[in-house]
């Protein structure tokens, strides 16, 4: 909300950009991969190239969910975001925890403690403290998108098939994402219906996410199980499936074992962080989020927001 009032408080006249921070580190990746092809660039830091290049198109930048959690970004966004805010962008970041918090428990996390202390002197953080998560109790949409997989399998494939033309069928898809192939056994045309086991239990990531949502208006996922917290790889997956379709306002139906989103996990495990397990303390740290926005995501003012099927 505050995010929202900042931004849209700035006038459409200005450099200004809203992107969600995984997308963003994504796209700058990229660029950074493409600046090393330039033969003019060879000598040049290319994260000083792209410091360059992004000041000249933006001027205010405003991430949602800014997180750290792997060395690569790590190391990276040190130099990127110092280079940025000295050339005099403005950026404003939301996170789930404090700036002392990210990257926790991180790989060589030294390295990255100067960056943290460089935020502290030249950002102000305001610290929003609020037992309210107005998404839980937005009002709930008479159109079911969540139903529990042991009792009501046969309501969530009758809906899928009444929200598809009459004589209309699934058909399998391959797409390409960065070179690779990737097939889709269930689709029509705007609407795709998967699997957590695809989704969440083989090697994907925020890019194959993001492009399902270029690609698909709605997002069928069936049979999501009570999620172990110990494996950190779905869970890890299944955080950014979630974030990406809501950054995107992608309308999400689904069945679990849970009669409900919110008890899909089990948060008791997180009281106990052991070796295991401290590791995946952003993850943790991020599923009051994902359980907020999956109830948020049944409510009538998230799927206005949606697109229309097949329009």
């Amino acid at each position: 909300m505050i995010m929202d009032l900042i931004y849209n408080s700035i006038p459409e006249n200005k450099l200004k950009q809203r992107i969600h921070f995984n997308k963003f580190m994504l796209n700058v990746h990229r660029s950074i991969h493409e600046i090393k092809q330039i033969d003019k660039f060879k000598d040049q830091d290319p994260i000083q190239v792209l410091c360059d290049d992004l000041i000249d198109k933006i001027h205010f930048l405003f991430f949602d969910e800014f997180q750290v959690t792997d060395i690569a970004d790590a190391m990276l966004m040190s130099r990127l975001f110092t280079g940025l805010i000295q050339r005099g962008m403005v950026v404003f970041f939301t996170s789930n925890r404090v700036p002392t918090d990210l990257y926790k428990n991180g790989l060589q996390r030294d390295l990255f403690l100067p960056f943290i202390d460089y935020i502290h002197k030249v950002c102000q953080i305001i610290h929003i403290d609020s037992s309210i998560d107005y998404r839980k109790i937005a009002s709930k949409s008479e159109n079911r998108v969540y139903f529990n997989s042991d009792y009501e399998s046969e309501f969530l494939n009758e809906l899928i098939t009444n929200i598809m033309p009459k004589g209309a069928v699934l058909e399998p898809k391959i797409i390409e994402i960065l070179g690779r192939k990737v097939y889709l056994e269930q689709t029509y045309k705007n609407l795709l219906v998967t699997s957590y086991s695809f989704i969440c239990q083989e090697a994907r990531g925020s890019v194959d996410y993001l492009e399902f949502c270029k690609l698909f208006d709605t997002i069928v996922m069936k049979d999501i199980p009570f999620i172990d917290m110990k494996n950190g790889d779905s869970l890890r997956r299944f955080i950014t499936f979630v974030d990406a379709l809501y950054d995107n306002n992608i309308r999400f139906i689904c069945s679990g074992k849970a009669s409900s989103p919110q008890y899909l996990f089990d948060l008791t495990e997180r009281k106990n962080i052991g070796e295991h397990t401290s590791k995946l303390e952003d993850e943790y740290f991020s599923i009051d989020r994902t359980i907020s926005r999956l109830i948020d995501m049944q409510s009538e003012s998230y799927l206005n927001k949606t697109k229309n099927l097949f329009k």
